[in-house]
């Protein structure tokens, strides 16, 4: 009641939304391609109640932790029946300082993707906990961010034995430094992703149906390694005469395995006005993260995978874009090495 009635005397809502239609094929190895069509629908309101917070809520189709995409004809729940539409954030946000925000509750990710690099976390992933950003920029030339925060991937309480063990979290921090002059820019940084406790944790005691996919299993079929992501990326933007380009890099290690494995995402884009397109290379050894929780597009959201992933997108009108991925990979790429392509095309519209 508190929050409605300071709502209700100084805030505003901003109402938003996006729905988008997927054609999808993909094609493993000798199988037959798969051709489905997959739609994605949310729905999004912020409540600004002062100059300094903010709430916003979000639903959003699908129930993957990874993906709002919904399958149309879905096999294992066939006949066109009602679809789920679920929570997909509820946070606060509060801004002490033009330069901080914090957020609390189911919130967005909050560290910098060179690249829309989604190795370290799947981009469709809401976090459940808390994060803030230190940003702050001087002479219009440099700028600082310092970004971290500590969400949970599941309790662990005994209610047996009422023993509170460890809890399964992902703790990160990340800094990162920006030189600008005019419309150039190079930005470089570098952070950790502490994923806690997962050694000797069922796949499925994290998240609902989870398996190895390429991760590194023991012999009872648990998860084998640590896993403690440290990330090194640099990005640079340059203005030619007729577009944008853009070019990044980024590296994940993890040393906590008896070899150390690795993840690399470069690339390039261009832009111009109503278009955009991108070519990106990736390569992920079979623990630099867990499988889980990372790119669920790229090589079928494995890990032991590597190839391209290009796109393109245009901007048909402010609210409407028409946009093509294309994944040249393969999975199991230190054992049978085997090709794994997919094909998206996506009509997207927000409102």
């Amino acid at each position: 009641m508190t929050f409605l009635i300071a709502y209700q005397a100084h805030g505003e809502w901003i109402w938003g939304g996006e729905m988008r239609i997927r054609g999808h094929t993909e094609k493993s190895g000798d199988n037959e391609a798969r051709v489905m069509e997959r739609l994605r629908l949310r729905l999004d309101v912020q409540a600004i109640i002062d100059e300094e917070l903010r709430a916003e809520l979000r639903l959003a189709s699908g129930t993957s932790n990874r993906s709002a995409n919904q399958t149309l004809g879905d096999s294992s729940a066939p006949g066109a029946p009602r679809r789920i539409f679920g929570l997909d954030l509820a946070y606060m946000e509060w801004k002490p300082a033009f330069f901080a925000k914090f957020d609390l509750g189911k919130i967005p990710q909050l560290h910098y993707r060179p690249g829309a690099s989604s190795i370290l976390l799947d981009e469709n992933i809401s976090l459940e906990g808390g994060g803030g950003v230190l940003d702050y920029t001087w002479l219009d030339t440099w700028r600082v961010a310092l970004a971290g925060g500590s969400v949970i991937v599941r309790e662990n309480y005994d209610t047996y034995y009422s023993v509170a063990n460890s809890n399964n979290m992902i703790n990160w921090a990340q800094v990162r430094g920006q030189w600008q002059a005019g419309r150039y820019r190079v930005t470089a940084g570098g952070g950790f992703f502490n994923y806690t406790s997962l050694k000797g944790k069922k796949f499925s005691d994290l998240v609902n149906g989870g398996t190895a996919n390429g991760n590194t299993t023991s012999l009872t079929g648990t998860i084998a390694n640590p896993y403690l992501a440290r990330e090194y990326f640099m990005e640079g933007f340059i203005p030619l005469s007729a577009v944008d380009l853009s070019v990044f890099f980024e590296r994940i290690e993890n040393h906590e395995t008896p070899d150390c494995n690795w993840a690399i995402w470069s690339g390039m884009s261009l832009a111009h006005k109503t278009w955009e397109a991108q070519v990106a290379y990736a390569e992920v050894k079979p623990d630099p993260v867990p499988a889980l929780f990372t790119n669920a597009d790229l090589a079928g959201g494995t890990t032991d995978a590597r190839g391209w992933v290009i796109t393109a997108r245009w901007k048909a009108s402010p609210n409407l874009n028409l946009k093509l991925w294309q994944f040249v990979n393969r999975i199991q790429a230190s054992t049978v090495n085997k090709e794994y392509n997919k094909t998206y095309l996506d009509l997207s519209a927000s409102f």
